[in-house]
């Protein structure tokens, strides 16, 4: 079973597997520990540098003191999040069941950063999403496609619940003149 999000903005539902839940919480779990203690390449596609100059070190360092435990802090509540919306999940029918994604925001962010992080290790690049019967990379492929899909759903189910035009009428003016 493919997964599959339904419902409208703000209350969107993501359908699966029960094998499907675990093997996500699973990712998610072992997800926690890389965002707590990021290493090498990793971290730097977790974490990108903000200033790109590299005679701006002296700013980086101090961006870097100054904002990373609360984007480390962020980024374990929203997997946090998101595991309790896989522990919510309820039967849908036979072998499939729903899982919560409210808007769909944390959940996008916690596959991307989860995608990064599995497409790090392995060395992906957009020529390298095929691999061998015998590769022992093979379930991380695999685990790299799920979330692939799972994104792709939430991301098509979340602009497919906005107005065409872009704006929400009933929220009033928005924008920078609104």
């Amino acid at each position: 079973m493919s997964p599959a999000v339904s419902g409208g903005s703000g209350d969107l539902a993501l359908v699966v597997a029960g094998d499907v839940v675990a093997e996500l919480d699973r990712i998610f779990a072992a997800l926690a520990g890389i965002v707590a203690e990021p290493e090498g390449a990793v971290a730097d596609r977790l974490f990108p540098r903000a200033y790109l100059d590299p005679t701006e070190d002296a700013a980086e360092t101090f961006w870097r003191l100054a904002r990373r435990d609360g984007m480390v802090t962020d980024r374990l509540a929203a997997i946090e999040a998101v595991r309790a919306d896989l522990a919510g999940a309820t039967r849908a029918r036979r072998g499939a069941y729903s899982v919560s994604l409210g808007d769909g925001s944390r959940w996008m962010t916690v596959c991307n950063d989860a995608r990064l992080w599995i497409g790090t290790e392995l060395g992906l690049s957009d020529e390298d999403l095929e691999v061998g019967r015998g590769d022992p990379r093979v379930p991380d492929y695999q685990r790299y496609v799920l979330l692939t899909a799972v994104l792709a759903e939430i991301v098509d189910a979340v602009l497919g619940a906005m107005p065409e035009d872009g704006i929400d009428d009933d929220d009033g003016p928005t924008g920078l003149l609104g």
